[in-house]
């Protein structure tokens, strides 16, 4: 069987698509605030920080 050499682009889009949705609520709160994101996604505020 041949053997497949990954490029850094496919490992990245790999990594993008797998990403758990928990995570992506972290790095957002992480990065913006508990409230911006509560009133993107559309909740008057999250009661507690999401966590892992």
């Amino acid at each position: 069987m041949p053997r497949t050499i990954r490029r850094p682009t496919a490992d990245a889009h790999q990594n993008a698509v797998i990403i758990e949705t928990n995570e992506i609520a972290r790095y957002l709160q992480e990065l913006l605030g508990q409230k911006l994101v509560a009133h993107m996604v559309g909740v008057s505020e999250w009661s507690r920080r999401v966590t892992g």
